[in-house]
């Protein structure tokens, strides 16, 4: 089922502001691992539910790691017969918030993971877990948090820690 929920929502257990399936074309997701999750569907203009997709809203879709949490990042509108609506894995937004320093010293990866969500400027939502056993050490300044987990650095998670999103 596809649910289109408003941009500041939190509880995703309900049906949302509307639910998609009958006007639906095409839905998809692409996954690079350890890099990036984009979406994109197109949804029939029937001028009542395809007018509510707005960009910045959320979309809930099945994928084949289920339901999962996509941004609307733009909306197309130009075609006469539907609309296509792309966004990125809502944990992207992680990218969003910034670690000004902080120094892992020995730690797990469970213990090097809170460390670096605890570590941004910004409070987040986000709640990063591992069951990394392996034990080293990062030095991370001026950096967002996707690019600490993910990025090509020495210094970044994947780099010290391994495993991966």
């Amino acid at each position: 089922m596809i649910k289109l929920f408003k941009s500041n929502e939190t509880n995703f257990s309900h049906d949302g502001v509307e639910v998609l399936d009958d006007i639906v074309i095409s839905s998809y997701t692409n996954w690079k691992e350890n890099s990036s999750w984009v979406s994109e569907s197109k949804f029939k203009k029937d001028f009542d539910k395809s007018e509510t997709i707005k960009e910045d809203m959320i979309l809930q879709l099945p994928t084949e790691k289920g339901l999962q949490l996509f941004r609307i990042l733009k909306i197309n509108k130009k075609n006469k017969k539907y609309i296509t609506a792309t966004g990125r894995h809502i944990g992207f937004e992680f990218n969003n918030n910034f670690i000004k320093y902080i120094n892992i010293v020995k730690k797990t990866g469970t213990a090097a993971i809170k460390q670096i969500q605890g570590g941004t400027v910004f409070e987040n939502k986000y709640n990063l877990s591992s069951n990394i056993s392996t034990i080293a050490s990062a030095r991370m300044v001026r950096k967002n948090g996707i690019t600490a987990l993910l990025g090509n650095e020495d210094n970044s998670f994947i780099s010290r820690w391994g495993g991966y999103l």
